[in-house]
């Protein structure tokens, strides 16, 4: 029995990479990333180097987690899973609204 996964990155702003891969049935998040990117992945001919060493660094780093949540190298997948590659943000979520907020914000006529 195998598990489709898929891989999921953000490269930049509304900007997505996404990659299908069937792992063996009771893959760890950790397996799964070896066998997509490791030095035989089945990904790792068709993504450029960098990519597949910041998949892998990521993973070292604890960067990387399944729909949303940061998990553990040892977290088991199952059937559908989605593997997420997380950046740092640029900017505080709530600076950046205040800041968009400020600049269409116009004062009013009396």
């Amino acid at each position: 029995m195998t598990l489709d996964i898929t891989l999921v990155q953000a490269c930049a702003p509304s900007q997505v990479q996404e990659w299908r891969l069937q792992v063996p049935a009771g893959t760890t998040l950790g397996q799964a990333l070896q066998l997509a990117f490791g030095p035989a992945g089945a990904l790792r001919s068709t993504t450029p180097a960098d990519t597949a060493d910041a998949w892998l660094q990521a993973a070292a780093a604890g960067e990387v987690g399944v729909w949303g949540r940061v998990e553990p190298a040892s977290t088991p997948l199952h059937d559908g899973d989605r593997i997420e590659r997380y950046r740092a943000l640029r900017v505080d979520p709530k600076t950046a609204r205040r800041e968009r907020y400020r600049k269409r914000a116009k004062p009013q006529a009396r």
